[in-house]
């Protein structure tokens, strides 16, 4: 995956408006994490992380994964 844009606090990426003016972010994930902390920490739910990434609910996710969560 190759990401254009800014690299934020907290493992954060916002990448450029595409064409329907919304922003693609998304999170890289630390050691430690899982789904339910990064969707609590980025203020959206589990489904929507594991829906935009393509991932069952129970997934396990590594250091370095870098999860689009908008």
């Amino acid at each position: 995956i190759i990401i254009s844009g800014t690299i934020g606090e907290h493992g954060s990426y916002k990448d450029k408006k595409h064409a329907d003016n919304d922003e693609l972010l998304y999170h890289k994930v630390q050691n430690g994490e899982t789904l339910a902390s990064i969707a609590k920490l980025r203020g959206v739910t589990v489904e929507k992380i594991c829906s935009l990434n393509h991932l069952s609910a129970n997934a396990k996710v590594r250091p370095g994964m870098i999860l689009r969560y908008s």
